[in-house]
């Protein structure tokens, strides 16, 4: 039985002094990792989505439970992102984007087959979707915030 493990990852970025911030929430059927991170020396907001996307990718597959998942049983990886060029970064046929290449040979390193899902943000919707992404929205952001503050 092939196991899903969904990542769900957003970020917030401010155009005038560049800092940015990723979150991530991830879980399998029986184990969940969360977490927030910088993402500096970023100059655009998408590339700052992918650099989220990329990074909460890591950080699930690098936790412990989840890297003895892996390693165990074939696993499909679902990252769900409100930002399309994600999609696009991570699901070409040539993955050339310099943020996402890495990430993508060590999942398929580790014969992970990944697929990527949008889900609309900012949106009312009480889905149990829309109500992860409002967290990793509200925790990028909150971090972003501190990172500015501190500039």
């Amino acid at each position: 039985m092939i196991e899903n493990i969904t990542v769900f990852t957003d970020a917030s970025f401010c155009h005038d002094t560049k800092a940015g911030a990723g979150a991530c929430w991830s879980r399998s059927d029986e184990h969940r990792h969360s977490s927030v991170f910088p993402l500096p020396g970023l100059l655009t907001s998408t590339e700052c989505e992918i650099a989220a996307a990329c990074e909460g990718l890591r950080r699930t597959i690098e936790d412990p439970k989840i890297a003895e998942l892996i390693t165990s049983q074939q696993c499909r990886i679902i990252l769900v992102s409100d930002c399309t060029s994600v999609q696009h970064a991570l699901m070409a046929d040539v993955v050339t984007d310099p943020i996402a290449v890495d990430i993508v040979k060590q999942m398929k390193s580790l014969n992970l087959f990944y697929r990527v899902n949008h889900v609309k943000a900012h949106t009312n919707s009480t889905t149990p979707r829309s109500w992860v992404n409002r967290w990793c929205d509200t925790r990028a952001r909150r971090l972003m915030r501190t990172i500015r503050s501190n500039l």
